[in-house]
């Protein structure tokens, strides 16, 4: 995946087109994500984003974005990874992709939870529920709840926790027992 995302950017590259040598980089981004290399995931996101700010392409940043964001969390630099996350999913609301955005906020809140801000991470996975709930999300709303119950059991509130999680299950009692397969 990264030889043909290197060398479809090199192409679009070549023939000056800016907004497909950023889908590239975007591609780049993602595969240097999943080996761990955030040196170089940070590296294609960067100029992955120099070129699509001109461009205007909201979609792409959103993107953009949120790799940044990944990228810091897995540096443990918890404030700049909420810091790109927040903008993920306030552009995400922007453009009306509800269900992306309760992606962002529940990638946000646990970032918030590992940087040891509970009441905020309270607060976003809140709003990442909701957001899930309203796009029709079944599966972000039960990440972002399993989140949540995690944050409230952290806090001293087992009962809370238990009963957020108890809409994910059914009455065998094993989460998600009964739902459609994927």
């Amino acid at each position: 995946m990264l030889a043909s995302a290197a060398a479809s950017a090199a192409t679009y590259r070549r023939l000056g087109l800016p907004w497909e040598t950023a889908a590239s980089l975007l591609l780049a981004t993602f595969g240097s994500i999943m080996l761990g290399d955030t040196a170089a995931a940070t590296g294609s996101a960067t100029k992955a984003v120099r070129l699509l700010t001109p461009i205007g392409d909201a979609w792409g940043m959103v993107h953009a974005e949120a790799m940044l964001g990944a990228i810091a969390s897995a540096e443990h630099r918890f404030g700049d990874a909420a810091a790109a996350l927040a903008r993920a999913a306030g552009l995400s609301e922007t453009l009306g992709f509800a269900g992306q955005a309760a992606l962002h906020l529940t990638t946000l809140g646990r970032v918030q939870q590992r940087a040891g801000a509970p009441g905020q991470a309270l607060d976003t996975l809140d709003r990442a529920i909701r957001a899930a709930t309203a796009a029709g999300d079944l599966r972000i709303a039960a990440t972002a709840r399993t989140h949540l119950a995690r944050a409230l059991r952290g806090a001293g509130d087992p009962t809370a926790a238990r009963a957020l999680l108890a809409p994910t299950t059914t009455g065998t009692g094993r989460p998600g027992a009964g739902t459609e397969p994927c």
